[in-house]
């Protein structure tokens, strides 16, 4: 007789393959897999695809959801996308961005965070408005009399120049003479 794990064909004991099993000694065929399971070892039995893992038509023994979806109960077919707002540097578990960082798709791998000129807000990056630098993750302010703005921020007007507005874009002016 055949043993669970195997099935009769022909007179012979031949092994179940793929994604099958069989349970019972002297089975005529092996039994499809269901979803969300493998076969054991010696494809005699089921064992549930854990936390983290799936298994869909395509494979045949569970697999690790990739960075950027998760599976969070046991038996799953498929890995969800982590939400906006969150991402999975790591597979199978989303974690929350934390501020200055954010995540505005769905499918995150990594919180992304900006850079200047612009700022972190609640939905996102936002440009610092004219006449005025990025001088923190969160923060813009007027560029102040004798500075002008240069490359995203701001530097000292050079000697024999200068810059008697605050909260412009202008360049520095040359000092009148005398």
């Amino acid at each position: 007789a055949c043993y669970p794990g195997t099935y009769l064909s022909s007179g012979n004991c031949l092994p179940c393959s793929g994604a099958s099993y069989s349970v019972t000694e002297g089975a005529g065929s092996c039994t499809s897999v269901p979803l969300g399971y493998q076969a054991n070892a010696t494809k005699s039995g089921l064992e549930i695809c854990n936390v983290g893992f799936y298994r869909d038509s395509s494979v045949t023994t569970c697999h690790r959801c990739d960075p950027g979806r998760f599976a969070n109960t046991t038996g799953l077919s498929a890995c969800y996308a982590c939400a906006a707002g969150q991402h999975a540097p790591f597979c199978g578990s989303c974690i929350g961005c934390t501020p200055p960082t954010f995540s505005n798709t769905t499918g995150a791998t990594v919180c992304s965070s900006c850079s200047a000129p612009f700022v972190f807000s609640s939905t996102g990056c936002v440009a610092c408005g004219e006449g005025t630098y990025r001088v923190n993750a969160y923060a813009c302010i007027d560029v102040p009399a004798g500075y002008e703005y240069y490359n995203h921020g701001i530097r000292a007007c050079s000697p024999g120049s200068y810059q008697p507005l605050s909260g412009v874009w202008s360049a520095c002016l040359p000092c009148p003479a005398g």
